[in-house]
């Protein structure tokens, strides 16, 4: 009897532990990187609009300035200027008060950073 009850027990182990999840079953593709192409003008003031052009921004995209890997300042009053998938253009005004510098501007999307190529300065 007892040696009954424990293979109906590691029988119920074998059976119900098949039906879990694993990890090949559980990964996600959060799409591809933002790309940002441009940016436009090279040198702005605080509170000035900077335009970005790239591709791969979803709806929760964010811009930001970068200093190494140090978000310095978010834009605001982002707007979308184009939804032309192979070039979509941004706007976005630099916060007042981010300090004088050279900065990385870059897009955050839920498939990750992608960085413009060159530096803007904040004036």
């Amino acid at each position: 009897m007892r040696h009954t009850r424990f293979l109906l027990v590691l029988f119920a182990i074998v059976i119900l532990g098949s039906g879990r999840c694993t990890h090949d079953n559980m990964t996600t593709n959060p799409g591809p990187m933002p790309v940002v192409s441009d940016i436009q003008p090279s040198s702005e003031v605080a509170g000035g609009v900077l335009i970005i052009i790239g591709t791969h921004f979803d709806q929760t995209a964010t811009f930001d300035l970068r200093q190494g890997s140090v978000v310095k300042a978010t834009l605001t009053n982002v707007i979308a200027a184009s939804d032309d998938p192979a070039k979509i253009q941004i706007n976005g005004t630099i916060p007042p008060g981010t300090p004088v510098g050279k900065y990385q501007v870059c897009a955050t999307t839920s498939a990750g950073v992608g960085c413009g190529p060159m530096l803007i300065e904040v004036f």
